[in-house]
């Protein structure tokens, strides 16, 4: 889930999933952390993953992200070429898995 409190959730709305700031994500396991909650009370967007279709030379994870040099987001660090928000390779795993990619799930809690 990405809150959107005060209008503030993400900063790109075109990749939610990697712009979304970490402290507008509920911790695991909270309220917000469950689909209904999070587009409901919560003024959130329900985010689940991305599509990846390989990795990075030298990187044996193509769903690896790490949070980028500012702490408002994370870059990808594993695969250069990705189906990333409304794109149909990123709405399901078995979505992706038509596409030949690896569907990857976005961190449900900060990474700071």
């Amino acid at each position: 889930c990405c809150q959107h409190g005060q209008g503030m959730g993400d900063w790109d709305d075109s990749d939610l999933g990697a712009s979304c700031y970490p402290s507008s994500k509920p911790e695991p396991s909270d309220f917000c952390d469950e689909k209904s909650s999070c587009a409901g009370e919560c003024n959130g967007t329900w985010v689940i993953g991305f599509c990846a279709f390989n990795a990075t030379g030298g990187s044996d994870d193509p769903c690896a992200i790490e949070l980028n040099a500012k702490g408002t987001g994370y870059d990808y660090t594993g695969s250069p070429s990705r189906a990333v928000g409304n794109a149909s390779c990123a709405m399901s795993e078995s979505a992706c898995g038509g596409c030949n990619g690896t569907f990857c799930q976005y961190f449900k809690s900060p990474i700071y």
